[in-house]
């Protein structure tokens, strides 16, 4: 995804969200200028090739692992 699309991307998701910190802080990050690097390259592809063989994790396996470890660490 190139640039103005990333912008118009952000754009559209400012009409619908309800003044989300989180949206705002990627609103008002400065964009990337980093080149790209054959590591980077090759990270990508691992994440590609891994996600095309079905090697994923469910959103809301992520989310109720790190709720876990959070109820954990607050727990006295």
């Amino acid at each position: 995804m190139d640039i103005a699309a990333i912008r118009n991307r952000m754009r559209s998701l400012r009409f619908w969200r309800r003044k989300d910190p989180f949206l705002e802080l990627l609103e008002s990050a400065p964009l990337d200028d980093e080149p790209v690097t054959e590591d980077d390259l090759r990270s990508l592809e691992e994440g590609r090739a891994a996600n095309r063989a079905g090697r994923t994790t469910a959103s809301e396996e992520v989310k109720r692992h790190y709720r876990e470890r959070l109820g954990e660490a607050t727990s006295p």
